[in-house]
């Protein structure tokens, strides 16, 4: 099964969660969603390039198509993920690092 397309959905999750009900929760829960489903997202982001390296190159990318955005006559366009050895890399530096950010923040921005 293909994992990477929700990568970015969970921060998105969490940022929609946060802007709608973070005033009235308190700061600890904010924390727990914010780290959470940043982490969420780097744990996909690791299952996703497990299973990248399991396939042969031939098979590379990976593509999932979400929806036909437009169609006309013989042209196609689709909202579609794609995932490659350089896109795997990327985005677990990105989710990795912004992981890492997040904890640190709230450490230390724990007393403001």
């Amino acid at each position: 099964m293909n994992y990477f397309w929700l990568i970015p959905f969970f921060p998105a999750l969490g940022v929609l969660i946060l802007a709608l009900f973070g005033r009235k929760l308190p700061k600890k829960n904010i924390s727990y969603i914010a780290c959470s489903t940043v982490g969420i997202s780097f744990i996909f982001s690791l299952l996703s390039f497990i299973k990248l390296l399991k396939i042969s190159p031939e098979n590379y990318p990976l593509v999932k198509n979400l929806f036909t955005w437009l169609k006309s006559g013989s042209m196609q366009v689709n909202l579609s993920f794609q995932f490659d050895p350089l896109v795997a890399v990327m985005v677990l530096v990105v989710s990795g690092v912004g992981l890492l950010i997040h904890i640190y923040s709230i450490g230390y921005m724990w007393e403001d």
